[in-house]
């Protein structure tokens, strides 16, 4: 299979180089790109990918956001950027290990998105506790068959994400994203991935993105309203 990997960065030139390093290992041999996508970064970010990108031209691709847009603009930029069949998309943090992406390989035959969970989670406590609150809601609104629904390792079919808008904003995406593959009908699976603490910097949520994707919760509400297939109705 051939892919596409779409890494969102802001603020972390401490950690995106050895990302990108950790990706062209997993992609040795293999047919694929990396589209790293600086989101209006005010460290060194946006100078660590160009770097990157000038030692592997071909491979690796930049996208630069004069401004901070959020994650999910940042996300639908590469989206649309991406050129391969399959695109997987993380973070630039480093809490993810890129070899991984091989468990998600697993069940492309037979599956259009597939969903890692953290099976042990390296954040605070409250970030635990307030994901696991955000699932359940999520889950119960919009009947996501998946336990980790905002967790940054997902693989999925460049044709099958196509067929719908994104017009979320903020970290409503995932759940979108996810929303809206269930209301087409594509097939969903998820499989255990491990978790590790962040090689440094910080994260980049707020507890004001938690209250802004609450109240997203009824924008997507109406959205799937509106699109739903008219089968469905």
């Amino acid at each position: 299979m051939n892919m596409s990997i779409i890494i969102p960065a802001y603020n972390e030139e401490q950690c995106i180089e050895h990302v990108t390093v950790e990706l062209l290992a997993y992609l040795h041999g293999k047919d694929g790109e990396i589209i790293l996508i600086n989101d209006g970064s005010r460290d060194h970010t946006g100078d660590v990918i160009e770097s990157m990108s000038a030692k592997h031209p071909g491979r690796i691709r930049c996208i630069h956001h004069p401004t901070n847009a959020g994650y999910a603009a940042t996300l639908r930029d590469g989206f649309a950027a991406a050129k391969y069949d399959w695109i997987f998309y993380t973070d630039g943090d480093g809490q993810y290990d890129p070899q991984e992406i091989a468990i998600l390989q697993q069940f492309t035959s037979d599956a259009d998105f597939i969903v890692g969970y953290r099976k042990e989670r390296k954040d605070s406590l409250t970030r635990v506790v307030a994901a696991k609150v955000f699932n359940v809601i999520a889950r119960t609104l919009f009947d996501i068959p998946v336990r980790d629904i905002d967790c940054s390792f997902k693989l999925m079919r460049s044709d099958r994400l196509r067929q719908f808008h994104i017009g979320s904003s903020g970290f409503l995406i995932d759940t979108e994203i996810l929303a809206k593959a269930e209301q087409q009908g594509f097939t969903i699976r998820e499989t255990a991935i491990t978790h590790r603490p962040r090689r440094s910097g910080k994260s980049s949520i707020r507890p004001v993105h938690v209250v802004e994707t609450l109240s997203g919760f009824l924008w997507l509400k109406r959205e799937l309203r509106r699109t739903r297939p008219v089968a469905a109705q």
